[in-house]
C-alpha cells in the first residue's frame, strides 16, 4: 500500500518559496536559531547557585527546530504530505467531502494551538517570560505551517492577501512568529547578563 501511494506522488525536492520574502523568511529562521544557540551557550556568573540549575536543552531544541523548518520552507515537504493526504483521500472515497474534513482539522488546530499557548503561558510563563514568549512563538509556528499545509481554498486565499507590494499576509504571519522567538532568545540573554 505504502509503495503504491509513493509511486503517484509527484513532489519532487527542489527549492518551494523561490521569491524575495521565501529566501527572507528562510534566513529569518536561521537567524532565529542562531539567537537560540547564544540564548543557550550563555552562562551566567558561575557564583550564582541558580545559574547550574538552568538547562540549555530548551533553546538548543528550539534552534535545532527553526533550521529544521528553515530547511522545510525551501524544500516544501508539507507539499508532499499533502499529496500523499489527497491519494489516500482518493483511495478511500472521501475526496469529495474533504472540505469538511480540512475544516474541522483548522480548526482543531487553532483551537488546540490556542490551548497550548494558554497552559504554556500559565506553566511556565509565570516562572521565565522569555520560555513562555519562545513557547507561544514556536507553537504558533507549527500550527501556522500545519494550518497552510492542509490546503484549505479560502486559507490560501486569506493568506496570498497583499499587503504590501510582494509582501502578504503569509509572510507576514510566518515572520512575525520567528520574529517572537528571536526576540525571546534575545530577552533570555540580556536577562541572564544581569
Amino acid at each position: 500500500m505504502i509503495s503504491n501511494i509513493l509511486s503517484r506522488v509527484t513532489w519532487r525536492p527542489g527549492i518551494g518559496d523561490p521569491n524575495l520574502f521565501g529566501w527572507i523568511t528562510v534566513a529569518a529562521y536561521f537567524l532565529a536559531a542562531i539567537f537560540c544557540f547564544f540564548a543557550a551557550g550563555y552562562r551566567a556568573d558561575p557564583e550564582n547557585a541558580e545559574a547550574g540549575r538552568e538547562t540549555p536543552f530548551f533553546w538548543y531544541a528550539l534552534a535545532f527546530l527553526l533550521i529544521g523548518l528553515g530547511i522545510n520552507k525551501q524544500l516544501d515537504l508539507q507539499t508532499l504530505f499533502t499529496q500523499i493526504g489527497r491519494i489516500i483521500a482518493k483511495d478511500q472515497g472521501w475526496y469529495g467531502t474533504r472540505r469538511i474534513y480540512q475544516r474541522e482539522f483548522i480548526q482543531w488546530m487553532i483551537g488546540g494551538g490556542l490551548i497550548a499557548m494558554a497552559l504554556v503561558f500559565i506553566w511556565v510563563g509565570l516562572k521565565s517570560f522569555p520560555h513562555a514568549a519562545a513557547f507561544l512563538g514556536i507553537i504558533f509556528l507549527f500550527c501556522f505551517v500545519i494550518v497552510r499545509a492542509a490546503s484549505f481554498h479560502k486559507v490560501d486565499q486569506l493568506l496570498k492577501i497583499s499587503l504590501k507590494g510582494s509582501l502578504n499576509l503569509n509572510h507576514t504571519l510566518e515572520l512575525g512568529g520567528i520574529a517572537f522567538i528571536a526576540l525571546a532568545a534575545l530577552f533570555y540573554r540580556a536577562l541572564r547578563r544581569r
